[in-house]
C-alpha cells in the first residue's frame, strides 16, 4: 500500500493548530482577507449577520506564505 500524498488543502482546526492559535482567531484572518480559503459546497447566502456557505478549506501554499500577526509581549 503506497502511502497517502500530502494534503493540499486544510480544515480552519488543522491550520489553527499548526498556527498554535485559536480556530476562531483563524476566522478572522480569512474574514479580514490576511488568509486566502476555498469554499466548497453550496453557494452562500446573505442570510443573517455575514455571508455563509459551503465549507473552507486553507490551500496549503497559502498557509505557507502567510506570516500571522505577531503577539505583542508585554
Amino acid at each position: 500500500m503506497e502511502p497517502l500524498p500530502p494534503p493540499t488543502e486544510l480544515s480552519v482546526q488543522q491550520v489553527a493548530k499548526r498556527l498554535h492559535t485559536h480556530p476562531s482567531t483563524v476566522y478572522r484572518w480569512v474574514t479580514s482577507g490576511k488568509l486566502e480559503v476555498i469554499r466548497n459546497g453550496p453557494r452562500p447566502c446573505t442570510c443573517g449577520a455575514g455571508v455563509r456557505g459551503g465549507a473552507i478549506r486553507i490551500p496549503v501554499s497559502a498557509l505557507e506564505s502567510f506570516r500571522a500577526p505577531s503577539r505583542a509581549t508585554g
